[in-house]
């Protein structure tokens, strides 16, 4: 208790003295909570994989997305060597900064291969990248995963665990993948053209990252609803976020009654569109990417 031992002091001194040791006391009091705070939340960011509720798509070329998510950074169909002079090729920049793991290509969790065509699929840019980052998953068909064990002499710095084997055939139940920051899951859908292109194993992929939020990446998946009906329970299981069929499935009937009524999905964005549009694109959608570096952010 404060004590007053001057008689004459007057009253207004002590109310000074009085409002002097309440200030005191707050300012401890308010510093003892600021370190307090700031030591829970170092504690927090040591101890707590955080996890940031953005998604950021970025568009590099064709079918090329890299996607950064929670912590996790992913990639799709980065590697090619062929656009047919046609379509738009990964920038030869963006391909040196992947390849040497410069920001924001570092840390990369995964790579995902929707088919083994060359304009989606390079098996020595692969072997080279997954060579120099052994941390790195590849998760591809069959198909893709033949042509890199098939350059055995290349592949000797490439551990077994980095491959994972996706061996589906049509109209076979989903394959899955549960790991600790991605969840995975792929159809096999017959490339456009179909039934020509039979043999081609073409994936949908759909990645949930430890955020919750999803994202589906179709390949070059042909838009005849046949394919995807059988898979209806499937679309269900999961609300997307955000799909990127091929731009074709927009400019077809039943390609759309796919995007807008079977996939689940809140928004869909073209990819593999030509460098010059067909000109009637524009007239069922705007949301494609076209220009290397374009972004799509899911908060």
């Amino acid at each position: 208790m404060l004590k007053v031992h001057d008689k004459n002091m007057s009253k207004n001194s002590v109310s000074w003295l009085l409002i002097g040791f309440i200030f005191c006391q707050s300012v401890t009091t308010f510093a003892h909570d600021f370190s307090e705070y700031n030591k829970d939340t170092r504690e927090f960011t040591v101890k707590k994989h955080q996890i940031d509720n953005k998604t950021t798509i970025t568009y590099l070329g064709n079918e090329a997305l890299f996607i950064e998510s929670g912590n996790e950074k992913i990639l799709f169909d980065p590697f090619f060597s062929h656009d047919f002079g046609l379509y738009q090729q990964v920038p030869e920049h963006l391909i040196t900064a992947i390849m040497h793991n410069q920001p924001p290509f570092n840390d990369i969790s995964a790579i995902f291969i929707s088919h083994a065509h060359r304009d989606h699929f390079d098996a020595d840019m692969m072997i080279k990248y997954l060579a120099a980052n052994t941390h790195v998953s590849l998760f591809a068909a069959n198909q893709a995963i033949k042509q890199i064990e098939q350059r055995t002499n290349q592949t000797t710095n490439i551990k077994a665990e980095q491959l994972h084997t996706i061996d589906l055939t049509f109209n076979s139940e989903p394959w899955e993948y549960n790991g600790k920051y991605l969840t995975v899951d792929a159809v096999r859908i017959p490339h456009a053209g179909w039934p020509a292109r039979a043999d081609v194993e073409n994936l949908v992929f759909r990645v949930t990252f430890n955020n919750d939020n999803t994202i589906m990446h179709m390949g070059d998946a042909d838009p005849d609803i046949t394919h995807y009906l059988p898979y209806k329970l499937h679309w269900s299981k999961t609300r997307v976020n955000v799909n990127f069929p091929p731009y074709w499935f927009f400019m077809s009937a039943q390609g759309r009654d796919i995007l807008f009524n079977v996939l689940n999905a809140d928004k869909h964005i073209g990819i593999h569109v030509p460098k010059i549009p067909p000109k009637r694109l524009d007239q069922y959608t705007k949301d494609y990417f076209l220009t290397p570096l374009s972004k799509h952010v899911i908060k």
